[in-house]
Parts: structure tokens; C-alpha cells; sequence
């Protein structure tokens, strides 16, 4: 929904030069509008607790008008401040920040404005009036743009509200701690931030295939062209750590971010840290659950897996093994069949770089509550995942083996079944674990085991 005003580095510093010499805001009420939006006609606006919505009944940017309020103001104009203020209140009861108050702009007042404005493509985005650095963070003063006619895009304008409203809301709060964060971290988590607050819209899981599709990638370099699907596809990543370590650890990594500044990764690594996790065993765990989902979702993992779309991009992964190179947060992914015999399956690489996890499959379905790391025991079949752990870019060759397991001498395991022996001594014999002949036979066969041990350790 943040389909313009995204800030990159560079971007941000320009923005930072202007804001500081800005001799006043700049909205779309004012003559000649901002960033190419502009009422043109005069607007009203509608007060809730914590939002003011701005809005016009006639011009391009017009409001559906239809009203059942004694005052007259548009149905859908309460209804966008009503949501407004569920939304700033229900960020603020998980613990975050309230948006940085926009002081003189908008009308100088706590409230934060919502313009409800016509886009030709997108549906909302978060505009800066100003920003200042603190520390190794910038925090920005935040106005939303809204699309006026969520009715028309999403059938209904609460729902369009429920799913761009809490998203833009949520990108304010986002920049009240660090302006500069992540792409797909700042869309990512405004999705799930949304999704948290209305678990009943399905904005989030629409958004999944395009991340589903590329999960191979890392996470933090987006693919090229059109990317605001895997962005917001991105949020199954705070969805995982929700989930997996806790519901705090993505108000945790907005903290750290406040103070560290970006990457945001970094951030998500020592809010993890504080909280005694790593960022390197919960980002290979969560590339092994984003394997275990669809059809293939069986016991463990997300708790909507059935309900996400499917990682396709597994290989096969064979008696020789396979080799690939991780670059960043990249991720490899590979099933397997080894029969009923057990293996050992082992990766080679920089542990500093990429980490392993493999999971079996019962029947096809994932056995996410028998995640191990590597090296591991494996028989039948299973799912193994490499993925990067590191924001290098340079490339981290792996190499995958399966072997038979070995025993503590480090030989081969002898076979374990207990088969027939028979030792020739005349016409008498003896069978293993049978009574002996003679205490000649007896000797002769205890010879013949510790030979067969010996001869067993030296293969």
C-alpha cells in the first residue's frame, strides 16, 4: 500500500537537507498540494480521538457522499476516522510508539491526519512533513493519504479501511523509530501490523504466493520490476518470529532499530539476542517452516500452513549430494528419499554464513516437531533447507553428503541383524546364540566373532 514515498538511503538524506530548511509544511489542502496531490476545491475534515480525517464531496478526490449521520458527514469518513483511532489505539496497547505529532502542519494539533485522496495506482501511502536524525535512527512527522473510494476497490469501505488504514497507521508508528528501516521490513511488518489488529481480513495471505514464489531470495534484496507483492509477502517473516519466539520481538526490533539504525536485520538480530535467540537458528528455522506449508503442511510449523501457498523451487537431492553458494539470507531448498537404511546428512560450509535444517515427510506431510539442525540422522524421506545467514553479499560455497552412519570408533556401523553362523567342526555345529558342541567349538567361534570385530573396524 506504501506504493510511493518509500525511502531509500539516498532518498532519505536529500529528504533530511529539505526538511531541515522547510519553512513550513506542505499538504494536500494547501494551494498546489504536495508530491502532485492536490484538493483544488475547498475540504473539510472530521475529528476522531487520535486521527482527523480530510476530505472533499466534490472534484477528482470526492468521497462516495452518502450519508445516515444527523451532522451529514459521509458515512465512509467516519467510518476511515473510527478505524483510525482502533488503529493508533490497538498499536499502543501492544506497546508501540504513538506516530511523532506533526506540530504546526495539518493544523497544529496531537492529531494525525488522513487525507482521503483518488490515486491511479495504488491505494494509500505516508508522506513526510519533517524529519530529524537521532543517533543512528531518523524520526519523521507522518500525514496518511487514503484512496476515497475504498468502497469501489474492496466492496466495502470498511474493509479497505481495515486493510490501508491500519497499514499507513502502522508505517507512522514505523517511522516514529527509524524512518530509514528495511523495505521489506517496513511493508512486511505494516502488513502483519494489520493483519494483528483485524485477523479477519485476508490481505496478508493474498499477498503470500509473490514472497512463496521467491523465497530462494534474500529477503532483503527484493527481485526487480514490480516488487510490492514480495514486500508485502515479506510479513510471514514477523509472522514466523510472532509465532515462533514471541509477540513482543517485533516491537523489540523497532527498539533496537531506534537506536542502531538500519539494516534492520541488525536490529532484529539484537532484539533475538537480548531475548537469548540468534538470528541465525530462528532465520534457517524460518526458511524450514516456509517449506512446510500447502499440501505439504503436516504437524508443527505455522499455525495457518495448510492456508499458505507452496515453496516449488525444491531439488532433489541424491546419493552424491548437491553444492550451491548463499549469498545474504538466500535460501536453498531440497527433498530426499533415503530409503529405510539411516544416513547421515552433513553440510560443508561457513557456519558464520549459512546454517542447515532438515525436517522429515510422513506420508508427504511435514514433520516440523522433528526439526533437526546439521549434521543429522535421516532415513525415509524429508525436506533438508540451507539458508544464509548473513547481510554479506559475497558468495558462501556449501556442500550437502549423505553417508552411513559410523560407529564411536569411527568404522563403518557393523550390520545389526543377527544372522545364522554355522562353524564346521565334523559333523557338529553350532548356531549363533545356540549351545556349543564342545568347549573347542566354543573357543573356535569366540575366535571367529573377534576377527569378524577386527576385520569390521579396519573397512
Amino acid at each position: 500500500m506504501r506504493a510511493v514515498g518509500l525511502l531509500g538511503g539516498a532518498a532519505l538524506a536529500l529528504l533530511l537537507a529539505s526538511s531541515s530548511a522547510r519553512a513550513q509544511c506542505r499538504r494536500p489542502t494547501d494551494p498546489g498540494g504536495v508530491n502532485g496531490y492536490s484538493y483544488e476545491v475547498p475540504a473539510s475534515h472530521f475529528d476522531g480521538q487520535k486521527v482527523r480525517v480530510w476530505y472533499t464531496t466534490t472534484g477528482m478526490h470526492a468521497v462516495t457522499p452518502d450519508s445516515t449521520r444527523v451532522d451529514g458527514v459521509p458515512d465512509n469518513v467516519a467510518l476511515a476516522a473510527e478505524v483510525g483511532d482502533m488503529s493508533l489505539a490497538g498499536y499502543a496497547k501492544m506497546g508501540f510508539s504513538p506516530p511523532v505529532p506533526d506540530g504546526t502542519c495539518g493544523g497544529g494539533d496531537s492529531l494525525l491526519d488522513i487525507y482521503l485522496m483518488h490515486f491511479n495506482a495504488a491505494d494509500g501511502d505516508v508522506a513526510t512533513d519533517n524529519c530529524s536524525g537521532a543517533g543512528n535512527s531518523t524520526r519523521c512527522q507522518v500525514f496518511a493519504q487514503v484512496e476515497a473510494k475504498l468502497d469501489v476497490e474492496y466492496g466495502s469501505f470498511l474493509l479497505g479501511a481495515h486493510v490501508v488504514i491500519a497499514h499507513e497507521l502502522f508505517h507512522a508508528v514505523q517511522d516514529a523509530y527509524d524512518a530509514g528501516m528495511d523495505r521489506f521490513w517496513s511493508e512486511g511488518g505494516a502488513q502483519w501490523g494489520a493483519k494483528t489488529l483485524f485477523p479477519d481480513e485476508n490481505d496478508l495471505e493474498n499477498q503470500l504466493p509473490a514472497f512463496f514464489d521467491n523465497a530462494t531470495r534474500s529477503i532483503d534484496s527484493p527481485p526487480g520490476g514490480p516488487v510490492a507483492g514480495y514486500l508485502y509477502g515479506a510479513a510471514i517473516w514477523p509472522v514466523f518470529l510472532t509465532e515462533h519466539v514471541g509477540p513482543d520481538v517485533v516491537r523489540a526490533s523497532l527498539e533496537q532499530e531506534a537506536t542502531l539504525g538500519p539494516p534492520s536485520m541488525d536490529a532484529i538480530g539484537a532484539a533475538l539476542a537480548a531475548g537469548g535467540h540468534s538470528l541465525g537458528d530462528e532465520y534457517a528455522t524460518f526458511a524450514a517452516w516456509n517449506a512446510a506449508t500447502g499440501s505439504r503442511a503436516g504437524t508443527g510449523g505455522y499455525a495457518n500452513a495448510k492456508s499458505y501457498p507452496m515453496v516449488k523451487s525444491l531439488s532433489t537431492l541424491g546419493a552424491a549430494g548437491a553444492s550451491g553458494i548463499v549469498s545474504g539470507y538466500s535460501v536453498f531448498f531440497y527433498t530426499f528419499d533415503v530409503g529405510a537404511t539411516p544416513q547421515q546428512l552433513a553440510v560443508d560450509g561457513d557456519s558464520k554464513r549459512l546454517q542447515a535444517r532438515t525436517f522429515p515427510l510422513a506420508d508427504g506431510k511435514a514433520r516440523i516437531d522433528q526439526l533437526s539442525s546439521l549434521p543429522a540422522m535421516v532415513s525415509g524421506a524429508g525436506v533438508v533447507v540451507v539458508a544464509g545467514v548473513s547481510d554479506k553479499k559475497s558468495d558462501a560455497p556449501f556442500t550437502l553428503h549423505l553417508a552411513p552412519p559410523v560407529s564411536p570408533d569411527m568404522g563403518v556401523a557393523p550390520d545389526l541383524a543377527e544372522p545364522s553362523m554355522d562353524v564346521a567342526g565334523g559333523g557338529g555345529g553350532c548356531s549363533l546364540g545356540g549351545t556349543p558342541a564342545s568347549p573347542l567349538a566354543a573357543l573356535a567361534l569366540l575366535a571367529a566373532l573377534a576377527l569378524a570385530a577386527r576385520s569390521a573396524r579396519r573397512r
